[in-house]
């Protein structure tokens, strides 16, 4: 399949696919919602916002149809951090959106207020949304790599372990006023029953 990368910016996306998905008994990118997989949906929407869409999972065989970018994990078995260093390590833009492969209400205009607050006062702009930190849907300066190397050496594998080491923006629910289905954007599909709400949902 060929995706013709409509957008122009010096950053890169980064689609983390490296979890196992115990909790499903297939891989939860592939679901089918209106007979196409997740991750395609994905790739086509940040490919509207984002010259560069790379792909992080050890499964490229899964994957190939997509034709975009995809790379290993550099160090296997440690969650999304492991996805999110791999991400800064390859990358050759300062900064990088990262999101998970099973997000299934991708909001554009909320990515674009995140991308609106980047500057180089920052390491890090994320949502904070009732109370917590939203990292898999959150931009990354590659200055944090150094810091996520520092957290993995002291066996820290949560996203939130190096945090205290970073400046970060936070961008609070309050600043996504007047944007439809927020907290839909940030859910996760996680277990057969997450499958079809979400099917439910997307037929209303």
């Amino acid at each position: 399949m060929n995706l013709k990368q409509k957008a122009d910016n010096n950053i890169t996306a980064f689609i983390l696919a490296g979890g196992k998905g115990k909790r499903l008994t297939h891989k939860k990118s592939l679901i089918q919602i209106n007979k196409k997989p997740l991750i395609l949906q994905t790739v086509i929407d940040l490919l509207s916002i984002f010259s560069n869409v790379i792909l992080v999972s050890d499964s490229r065989e899964l994957y190939s149809f997509l034709d975009i970018p995809i790379y290993k994990d550099i160090i296997k078995n440690i969650g999304p951090l492991g996805g999110i260093y791999t991400g800064l390590n390859i990358s050759e833009t300062d900064w990088n959106f990262f999101i998970a492969c099973d997000m299934p209400f991708i909001n554009l205009d909320i990515i674009k207020i995140l991308m609106e607050n980047i500057s180089d006062k920052y390491d890090c702009i994320i949502p904070f949304v009732k109370g917590y930190y939203e990292p898999l849907f959150a931009f990354y300066n590659k200055r944090a790599t150094e810091y996520i190397s520092n957290s993995i050496g002291q066996n820290e594998y949560k996203i939130q372990s190096f945090f205290k080491n970073i400046n970060i923006k936070k961008i609070h629910e309050n600043e996504f006023e007047g944007i439809d289905n927020i907290d839909n954007t940030f859910v996760n599909i996680n277990t057969k029953n997450d499958i079809e709400n979400f099917r439910k949902l997307i037929k209303n």
